[in-house]
């Protein structure tokens, strides 16, 4: 099982994203200062790490982490 995609609805109180990621491959985040590319990278490691006390401080409404299998052809 791999994540597949992160969604996250009012990041400080604001902002939306939804990143899918690339199976197989790399996913590149771009964007200015202070949208919150950083934190959902942290709130990710917090998330597999077991970190839970990361989210107390942090202020959104829904974290969403998106699984799906990989496919091998033999």
């Amino acid at each position: 099982m791999n994540i597949t995609k992160i969604s996250v609805k009012k990041l400080f109180g604001v902002f939306d994203h939804e990143i899918p990621l690339n199976d197989g491959g790399i996913t590149i985040v771009i964007g200015e200062n202070g949208l919150g590319k950083t934190v959902l990278l942290e709130a990710t490691s917090a998330f597999f790490a077991e970190n839970f006390l990361f989210f107390r401080d942090l202020e959104f409404l829904q974290l969403t982490f998106q699984f799906g299998y990989i496919q091998e052809i033999v």
